[in-house]
């Protein structure tokens, strides 16, 4: 929550980096060919929720708007 009278902050931030979803165009630029980038497509198409999970973090986001405190809660974590 946000509390805009007194500016605080009560937060939960759930961080996902993307990249599962990068992986079949960065086999592709980095020259190992369309069959290694397809494979990499539909082996996030199968596991894309359990790849993503291993690509993400749980963050607690406290205190004021000025001086906001950002600590590491769990990693591997989507916050379902």
């Amino acid at each position: 929550t946000t509390n805009m009278a007194s500016e605080e902050l009560d937060m939960r931030l759930v961080v996902v980096l993307p990249l599962t979803q990068n992986l079949p165009l960065a086999a592709l630029l980095m020259g190992a060919g369309a069959p290694i980038g397809g494979a990499l497509f539909v082996l996030d198409k199968i596991l894309g929720d359990p790849l993503s999970r291993l690509t993400s973090a749980t963050y607690s986001v406290t205190g004021t708007w000025d001086e906001p405190e950002v600590n590491l809660q769990r990693v591997f974590d989507t916050g379902e």
